[in-house]
């Protein structure tokens, strides 16, 4: 996942991509839209597209299809992956699919931790699960090849979503409930994991250290990001788990003025811990992230931890990024074209 705004990003895009470089990421789930409406949501895809095509020196390329990704790999590229972190620019017309399809949107969030035209997200006051427009879009998405995530999403939402896709879903960028059971709705409980894993789903762990420990706190480190990914491997298996960090790049004190405020004038709730943790009193969120891991320039960090950890090298990789390959691959299709004549 990549928590860089895209309007933040346009200036420093090459210094964005020099750091995904250096951490030998290839590709990333690169946000391209929240809660935008339609309009807004296209203008922040061009300004993505114009940017990759006047950095061409910069090897950077759209992810479209599995194959995309392993061109990445082989000639050294950096492999943008757009997605949505909400349906609020399908706005209530669901046909709008079609069109984000053919620009290449790849993954798309049901919710943003509030409730959405879909349904209720992990910081509603009801858990209320997919509504009859959830359930449509899941079918759409579904048909047209379009990977569902459920990171943000209210615990019966998730389920839902699970059960109601034909096509296994992800939870991209969250954590294991388990180790904070009282502190933060956004982690997944293991109800949640298992019925992920049963339909072939995988998830990504986040590296945000209120996820990865009660309140989060300052000592948090990357051995306790490798205990999630360790306890859903043993939960449903290695063939489920992957690397989500949700890593913010950038940060600077208008990000954190803007943040602050965005998160207190909706709600004060989803803050809660960031407020208690200090987090939004700090210049740079400089607990936000293990040290070993506060920067995608540092992803190789989480290799060799999954290694001293004692996973094999089969495992390694699967957890690195060829879990989520096998996902793409049986979910991603192109759209189906209607031949003349058929109604």
């Amino acid at each position: 996942m990549s928590g860089l705004d895209t309007y933040r990003l346009i200036p420093r895009f090459r210094e964005y991509v020099n750091l995904l470089k250096e951490g030998g990421v290839t590709a990333v789930n690169f946000t391209a839209a929240i809660n935008q409406n339609c309009h807004e949501a296209c203008k922040k895809i061009a300004q993505i597209l114009r940017a990759i095509h006047e950095l061409q020196e910069q090897r950077v390329i759209q992810i479209h299809e599995v194959e995309d990704i392993h061109r990445a790999k082989r000639e050294q590229l950096v492999g943008l992956i757009l997605g949505f972190q909400n349906v609020m620019p399908i706005e209530d017309n669901p046909d709008l699919l079609w069109l984000y399809n053919a620009l290449g949107v790849k993954i798309i969030q049901l919710t943003y931790n509030a409730r959405s035209l879909a349904g209720d997200g992990c910081f509603e006051r009801t858990d209320a699960g997919l509504s009859e427009f959830g359930m449509e879009l899941v079918r759409k998405m579904n048909q047209l090849g379009i990977l569902i995530d459920a990171s943000h999403c209210g615990h019966q939402t998730t389920l839902d979503a699970i059960e109601a896709s034909s096509d296994p879903i992800a939870i991209t960028h969250s954590s294991a409930r388990h180790f904070n059971p009282l502190t933060y709705q956004r982690s997944k409980t293991d109800e949640q994991i298992k019925a992920l894993a049963e339909k072939g789903g995988v998830m990504g762990i986040i590296a945000e250290s209120t996820f990865l420990a009660p309140r989060g706190h300052e000592d948090t480190t990357i051995d306790n990001c490798l205990a999630h990914i360790n306890y859903v491997a043993e939960l449903v298996g290695v063939d489920h788990v992957g690397i989500g960090s949700d890593v913010i790049e950038f940060i600077d004190d208008k990000f954190v003025s803007d943040l602050r405020t965005r998160g207190l004038s909706h709600s004060s709730k989803p803050f809660d811990v960031f407020l208690e943790a200090g987090y939004l009193s700090k210049t740079r969120f400089e607990t936000m992230y293990p040290r070993e891991f506060n920067t995608l320039a540092k992803s190789q960090n989480i290799t060799m931890g999954l290694v001293a950890a004692g996973f094999s090298d089969d495992e390694t990789l699967k957890i690195l990024g060829a879990n989520f390959l096998r996902l793409f691959a049986r979910v991603w299709k192109k759209a189906p074209v209607q031949k003349r004549g058929e109604q």
